[in-house]
């Protein structure tokens, strides 16, 4: 083994003609891995699978499209960020428990949601949330982005293409909403 390649790898120094690239391939995996753990650099590469991303990506939009499935798990969220805030705790074991309760609070969640979706005014009412967003869409991003646009009177100073595409929007959301419900939160059926 030279020594010298080795240090040149796990030291950064670039490979030059002349070097083992084995020996020089060992010692720049140790400082990868070095880097990784100090939090210098980008680290090792971890596979996350697709399933689990999508998850992780979707998240956000939860709160959204299912409220009690979303407030359990950002309410979890927001009690792992005070209990992080406040004990002394490495921030990597903080991360890994928060990310833990954060997934296991989607079952608690995911039953809570079942149970009130069997409420008539529930449902009422998460159809008005799920239909608000896209309202504030056209009302705010195609009217220069300005706040200022959203209130009284907001309808009459939209452009065409916003409120079309406002329009546009309100009935995708009702439409995938509503195949979501049926597939993934029925409600039953009331026999007398």
């Amino acid at each position: 083994m030279s020594e010298q390649d080795y240090k040149a790898g796990q030291s950064g120094i670039p490979f030059s003609v002349g070097m083992n690239r084995e020996d020089y391939d060992a010692g720049a995996a140790i400082k990868r891995t070095k880097d990784g753990i100090l939090g210098v650099g980008a680290g090792p590469k971890v596979e996350v699978p697709g399933v689990a991303y999508t998850l992780i990506l979707v998240a956000p939009i939860l709160l959204f499209v299912y409220p009690v499935l979303g407030l359990t798990i950002f309410g979890t969220l927001a009690g792992v960020i005070a209990l992080a805030m406040a004990l002394p705790t490495p921030k990597e074991a903080e991360a890994l428990v928060g990310f833990v309760l954060c997934v296991a609070a989607f079952f608690p969640g995911y039953f809570l949601e079942r149970k009130a979706s069997q409420l008539g005014i529930y449902r009422l009412l998460r159809t008005g949330w799920r239909l608000a967003g896209p309202v504030a869409v056209m009302m705010f991003d195609f009217n220069d982005g300005r706040l200022s646009f959203i209130g009284p009177g907001a309808i009459t100073r939209a452009s065409g293409a916003g409120l079309f595409a406002g329009a546009v929007a309100l009935l995708i959301v009702s439409f995938v909403c509503s195949l979501l419900d049926r597939l993934y939160f029925p409600a039953r059926a009331k026999h007398s």
